[in-house]
């Protein structure tokens, strides 16, 4: 184009200076064109070919008067505009090379966005399948004990559907039953730090349902306390399968009690008859009856206390539950038992924390418990020793242990002492621990036992602080005693 231009110039008349003058602007066009298509670079080298071709023409002359300098400065026109028109160029194309910098960023940001989006909706799904498949229920309650979030399952157990429930608080949804409110309201405050226990909760239908109910703090990820997670897990489906398995091991443990009774009773019965038929045979000479008289006395007092120890065993009194000082409890029973320990050359202590709550419990019935547990550990011990007895909190619970350095119980026994008649003693009945263990099963309670043959053994006894299932029961509901304890009785030989 440049070169037509400059033809143009050298094969017109030099005497027409309005065409010259429109030739030599004519080089703006691919000055400006170089200018956009390649940059300053183009632009540039452009008007320096042109200034180039255009000089011979200026160096000639036009035969108007001043055009030799219109000439020179059109010359220095055409760089001027081809670097301004390459620089506003490079200026753009920097700017959009930015701007697709940027973009580009921003695509790849959105792209890391739209994938954590992706990890975190699935693992928002993972999440909530997890505890959708779960069988116990699951509330999430805020500060204000409002619930945010729940499962399937807790819909279930508490017969209303998700949507109702999410957003509601946990006040509406317990229908009444303050006791799990109360524990949520504990750890939300910061009262506990955890909570784990039984309770009845009553649904919207008005079923009640035992429940196992846990209760965690609900934290963010910078440890700052948001709410609380409680667990409720439905027992009625274990309830009923456990009261089949009690039912079929009282069968069996009836039949052990009837073999335990023909046999505690026989020997009695047969030492009585021999004696009788002795004064019988003898024609009940006075020295006869002198002599046979304390053996049967003796025999019948063994009857007496064979069945006052099973009606104790198969009737016990109605338990009277308050709150009860273990202290106190565990001081009475060491002043009862000490002449016999003492006599056997045992030593019994004592170590009760000061922290040490008070239990909701029969006390005579506990006293019952310990002077069993300690009159079995002075027997085991054959040669001098030591009882030890500590009681100290445990969560929800108070734990009683009693330790000696006794001859231990075979592993082979630990299954079967809580067996009724089970006895590893000639002179012993077989029912104490079968008694403890119905004792501490009445006060909701549990006890566990470790030993080994040779070393001694460790009786462990958890006891509740607050009212727990049957014991709560039996306390706002003396009326109903009976039938309860019926219903929820436990075998013996349940450990």
């Amino acid at each position: 184009m440049m070169f037509f231009i400059t033809l143009l110039h050298y094969y017109t008349d030099f005497n027409a200076t309005a065409l010259h003058i429109l030739y030599r602007r004519l080089y703006y066009i691919p000055i400006i064109y170089a200018s956009f298509r390649f940059g300053l670079r183009g632009g540039v080298a452009t008007s320096i070919a042109a200034s180039l071709l255009f000089a011979p023409h200026v160096a000639l002359g036009i035969a108007t008067e001043g055009a030799e300098i219109d000439n020179w400065l059109e010359i220095i026109l055409f760089n001027g505009v081809a670097i301004v028109a390459g620089g506003l160029v490079e200026a753009e194309r920097r700017q959009m090379a930015n701007y697709n910098a940027v973009s580009s960023q921003l695509e790849t940001a959105y792209r890391k966005l739209e994938e954590r989006a992706l990890a975190l909706s699935s693992l928002q799904n993972y999440t909530k399948s997890i505890l959708e498949s779960t069988t116990s229920g699951v509330l999430s309650v805020d500060v204000d004990m409002r619930i945010v979030a729940c499962n399937k399952a807790a819909s279930e157990i508490f017969g209303m559907d998700e949507a109702d429930i999410i957003g509601s608080r946990l006040f509406e949804l317990c229908k009444g039953d303050t006791d799990m409110c109360q524990q949520v309201q504990r750890v939300v405050d910061g009262e506990r730090e955890r909570v784990d226990t039984e309770m009845t909760l009553t649904n919207a239908q008005g079923r009640i349902i035992p429940a196992t109910v846990s209760v965690a703090p609900h934290k963010d990820l910078g440890g700052g306390k948001i709410g609380a997670v409680v667990t409720v897990e439905d027992l009625t489906e274990i309830r009923e399968l456990t009261e089949q398995l009690l039912r079929a091991d009282r069968l069996a443990a009836m039949g052990e009690l009837v073999a335990g009774v023909a046999h505690e009773v026989r020997n009695p019965l047969g030492t009585i008859r021999a004696s009788m038929q002795l004064i019988e045979d003898e024609k009940a000479q006075a020295a006869s009856v002198a002599e046979l008289a304390p053996i049967v006395m003796q025999e019948i007092d063994r009857l007496d206390r064979v069945i006052r120890t099973l009606l104790d065993f198969g009737r016990p009194s109605k338990p009277v539950f308050k709150k009860a000082d273990l202290k106190g409890i565990i001081d009475d029973v060491i002043l009862f038992v000490g002449n016999y320990a003492r006599g056997a050359r045992v030593t019994i202590s004592a170590k009760t924390a000061r922290d040490v709550p008070l239990v909701w419990a029969d006390g005579e019935r506990l006293k019952q418990v310990f002077i069993n547990l300690i009159f079995n550990a002075v027997q085991s011990i054959s040669d001098g020793g030591r009882v030890e007895i500590t009681a100290e909190p445990d969560d929800a619970f108070v734990r009683v242990q009693v330790r000696d350095n006794g001859l231990g119980i075979p592993a082979d026994a630990l299954p079967k002492i809580w067996d009724p008649f089970y006895t590893t003693r000639e002179d012993g009945t077989g029912l104490g621990l079968a008694i403890v263990h119905r004792i501490i099963d009445e006060h909701s309670g549990y006890i566990s036992v470790e030993s080994e043959a040779g070393k001694g053994s460790v009786f462990t006894v958890r006891l509740p602080i607050e009212p727990r299932g049957r014991t709560a029961e039996v306390a706002r509901k003396p009326s109903e005693e009976a039938a309860e304890a019926s219903q929820s009785k436990k075998s013996p030989r349940e450990t």
